[in-house]
């Protein structure tokens, strides 16, 4: 019988193996956590206050998400609005976004709701780490993550990667949790349950959660199982709930185009920049040549409007860029490297420069990793763009350095410990290598973000797992404080 409980009376935790006074003392940082959430909503909110709506809409796909909102507002389904006419059914986007924007009172609302969900995301995750690490590697994880400048760019602008952001870390995180606690019971079912939800949400969202499906019943793995039927049953049904939300939307699509797909992007991604980045690093032309050039394969004029291209050929398109991968396949290896490197620390540069008004973007399209001289002449153009770059770089690499050695850390860790930091490890790394092509900049990393500031805080920290009691009493005694 716990009488400490019983006098309400708070159990302090113990110190934990690294010492430090976060440890000896919960929650003493936890006032410099949200203040570091008020940063990161002041950073989020500051291009609209500065710009307005014409900076959130110059990405050329945040016209095409307003037309696909303003066409379910016009009873048009799920497509475009365009000059007050509605457009054929869309395959190129799904839904998530264009509904997000619709529930929202304005445009300008849903960018303020962006920025708030950016900086919770950065409290959410500093909490999560100060429970099960401790709050120094929290702080540091939160920083990181608040500082993230593409992050912050891409969040003030009418575009589906902060919402996707958000609710695949959420998930990701809730799944952890799960894990820590090392219990399957109704609270951990609900929330793996929860957790299911969300990744179908997102799936819906950005049509690269297609693997999302294989996330949902990843932590049964490592819980206890007590019922094998109950838990086959549990694994069962969190797969059935993000699948059924892919099958319905490809379903969806097949009734309106006849293809089986979730979306155009996947083929048009393949075709043009994977395949495209093989012809292109094989052949040593401008990039806008060679795709322009597999545009015509296809009875194409040119690329210039790939986005539209016809839904019924995305069969052939996905059959040529495979047999182009194939043929290929030391390219294809140097190629998927090369751009996940590249993805990996290239700092945001063309949404930088529009925001500050450098005048020093880019003349021409280049593949990723490509003109790295040209890029560099360009950049020079500004001192202010040059050092805001320097400093992301900078950045990236200190953020890596921690992942680096929370890696180091595994060495000498328990398998509960390693299971919940290489589970964040292997999705960010997942979601880097989807992106990994011709067509990868800086935007594409924004998934892995939230994930990679945890494992950066806990390296950085050099912080070890606490155990379930420690967790717990830490909890306790921040809503005894109010802190």
């Amino acid at each position: 019988m716990n009488t400490d409980h019983e006098n309400s009376t708070v159990v302090k935790p113990q110190i934990n193996e690294v010492g430090g006074s976060a440890r000896g003392r919960p929650g003493t940082l936890y006032w410099p956590m949200l203040v570091v959430g008020v940063v990161a909503l002041a950073l989020r909110l500051a291009p609209l206050l500065y710009h307005g709506l014409g900076w959130a809409l110059a990405h050329n796909d945040s016209l095409r998400y307003v037309e696909l909102a303003k066409g379910l507002q016009s009873g048009c389904g799920f497509a475009r609005l365009i000059d007050g006419n509605c457009a054929p059914p869309e395959v190129l986007r799904t839904p998530g976004y264009p509904v997000f924007l619709l529930a929202m009172r304005s445009l300008r609302t849903a960018l303020i709701f962006q920025a708030i969900l950016g900086a919770s995301l950065c409290v959410f995750v500093g909490y999560f780490v100060s429970v099960w690490w401790g709050e120094p590697a929290a702080l540091i994880a939160e920083v990181f993550l608040a500082l993230d400048a593409v992050t912050i760019i891409k969040g003030s602008q009418i575009l589906s990667d902060s919402l996707f952001q958000t609710i695949l870390a959420v998930a990701v995180i809730a799944q952890l949790g799960v894990i820590a606690r090392g219990r399957l019971d109704r609270k951990a079912i609900v929330t793996l349950f929860g957790a299911s939800f969300l990744l179908a949400a997102a799936i819906m969202v950005r049509p690269v959660g297609i693997l999302l499906p294989f996330l949902a019943p990843l932590p049964f793995f490592f819980l206890p199982r007590k019922n094998w039927t109950k838990t086959l049953g549990c694994i069962l049904l969190a797969i059935a709930i993000p699948t059924l939300s892919l099958l319905a939307w490809m379903a969806r699509n097949a009734a309106e185009t006849g293809v089986w797909t979730i979306s155009t992007d996947v083929a048009l991604d393949l075709y043009y920049y994977k395949a495209g980045g093989i012809v292109w690093y094989r052949e040593s032309k401008p990039f806008t040549v060679v795709m322009d050039e597999l545009a015509r394969r296809i009875g194409r004029p040119s690329a210039n409007d790939f986005e539209d291209t016809p839904v019924g050929l995305t069969p052939r398109m996905t059959r040529d860029a495979l047999k182009i991968l194939l043929d290929h396949p030391l390219a294809t290896i140097i190629m998927t490297l090369r751009t996940f490197i590249w993805l990996a620390i290239v700092p945001e540069r063309a949404g930088l420069n529009i925001l500050i008004g450098a005048n020093a973007g880019a003349t021409s399209y280049y593949a990723a990793s490509g003109q790295i001289l040209a890029r560099i002449r360009e950049l020079f153009k500004s001192p202010l763009l040059t050092a805001l770059v320097c400093l992301q770089f900078f950045l990236n690499l200190l953020l890596w350095t921690g992942v680096a050695r929370t890696v180091l850390l595994w060495r000498r860790s328990s398998a509960r410990e390693i299971a919940l930091e290489i589970i964040p490890f292997a999705i960010a790394i997942a979601m880097i290598a989807l992106a990994s092509g011709a067509e990868a900049y800086a935007r594409y990393r924004m998934p892995a973000a939230p994930l990679l500031a945890i494992l950066a805080g806990i390296g950085w920290a050099g912080a070890r797992l606490r155990s379930g009691e420690n967790a717990a009493q830490t909890a306790m005694a921040r809503r005894a404080t109010g802190r």
